[in-house]
C-alpha cells in the first residue's frame, strides 16, 4: 500500500510488523478521541490481543504528560494554523526524541500518544487528514524506536 502526502512514504519498505503496530495503536488512541481509524494492516482478532496487552499501558500516558501537550496546543496561537506543513513541523519533535529511547515499548507508546494528540486537535480544527499524517509519523517513530523492525523484541 502507498499512501501519498506531501512526504513520500513507501509502506512496502516497513516491516508488517511495525505496520500492524502503528495500525492498531492509531486506532485505539484515536477511539479515545472519537475519531474513526479505518484499520490498514490489522485485523479484529489482532487489535484485540493488542489491546488486552497494551490499553492499560497507553491509557496511563494519557493522564498524565499528554494533558500538558494538549494544553500547549490549545493555548499557543504557532499550532493553529490548520495546514499540512505546521502538523508535521509540531510533531516531527516526537519521532526525533523516540531515537534516544531504542527498544522501549513505554517510549514508543507515548511518543505515538504525542503525536495522535496533535492530529485529535488538529482534525478538530479542521485538518481531515490529520490521522492520516499521524498514521504515517507513528510508523515513522516505530521505526525510531524499533531499528530492527521487531515490536515484539523490545525490552520494555
Amino acid at each position: 500500500m502507498e499512501i501519498e502526502v506531501d512526504y513520500e512514504i513507501n509502506l512496502r519498505t516497513f516491516p508488517e510488523d511495525l505496520l500492524i503496530l502503528a495500525d492498531n495503536t492509531t486506532m485505539l488512541i484515536l477511539m479515545e478521541y472519537d475519531i474513526l481509524w479505518p484499520e490498514k494492516f490489522t485485523n479484529n482478532e489482532r487489535y484485540r490481543e493488542f489491546c488486552r496487552k497494551y490499553a492499560k499501558s497507553i491509557a496511563k500516558n494519557r493522564y498524565s504528560d499528554i494533558f500538558d501537550w494538549e494544553l500547549t496546543l490549545e493555548l499557543c496561537p504557532k499550532y493553529w494554523s490548520t495546514d499540512e506543513a505546521t502538523f508535521r513541523n509540531s510533531v516531527r519533535p516526537f519521532r526525533c526524541l523516540a531515537k534516544l529511547y531504542p527498544y522501549d515499548k513505554n517510549a514508543f507508546f507515548f511518543y505515538s500518544h504525542c503525536v495522535l494528540c496533535a492530529a485529535k486537535f488538529y482534525y478538530k480544527l479542521g485538518l481531515e487528514e490529520a490521522p492520516m499524517l499521524a498514521f504515517l509519523e507513528v510508523i515513522l517513530v516505530a521505526k525510531s524506536v524499533f531499528p530492527n523492525g521487531v515490536f515484539d523484541a523490545a525490552v520494555r
